[in-house]
């Protein structure tokens, strides 16, 4: 998938705000099952649209619109996170098993970009982990303490 254009708060199309923003990223198969399934849930609706999330028209949704909706739809289902904070869990979940100039690719963030200091945030279960994973380093270094 080629990223090359962004949607303005005024819903113009612009290139982006920098060079990082255009970029090309590979969708697993897992996110090609999810935007299948959106294309044909709005095809059922009767709407066909170039757009992911278009308006009940087919056409581009304005971004505050689009904000509104998923406010609305997070109160109703106790989610807290906005729609930017989910990029910010993306990375806190992906931190763990992904090189961080990998996921700076797929965010479109620049090499001197602090991405995990900025974005990632601790995940729950993360620190447990990480004594797990020091358990299993130390415990073939130091002697046993059972004894």
């Amino acid at each position: 998938m080629e990223i090359k254009r962004s949607v303005n708060k005024y819903c113009r199309i612009t290139e982006g705000k920098n060079k990082n923003a255009r970029r090309t990223i590979v969708l697993n198969n897992q996110a090609m099952d999810i935007l299948k399934s959106q294309k044909e849930m709005l095809k059922k609706g009767g709407i066909i649209s170039p757009w992911v999330f278009p308006d009940e028209h087919g056409d581009m949704t304005e971004p505050d619109r689009l904000k509104r909706k998923w406010d609305t739809y997070r109160k109703q289902h106790g989610i807290k996170s906005t729609i930017h904070e989910l990029r910010h869990t993306m990375i806190s979940i992906a931190k763990a098993k992904v090189p961080e100039q990998w996921l700076k690719q797929i965010v479109g963030h620049s090499g001197s970009m602090d991405t995990f200091g900025i974005y990632g945030h601790e995940i729950y279960g993360e620190k447990e982990q990480t004594a797990d994973i020091l358990t299993g380093i130390f415990s073939d270094i130091l002697p046993s303490t059972k004894d």
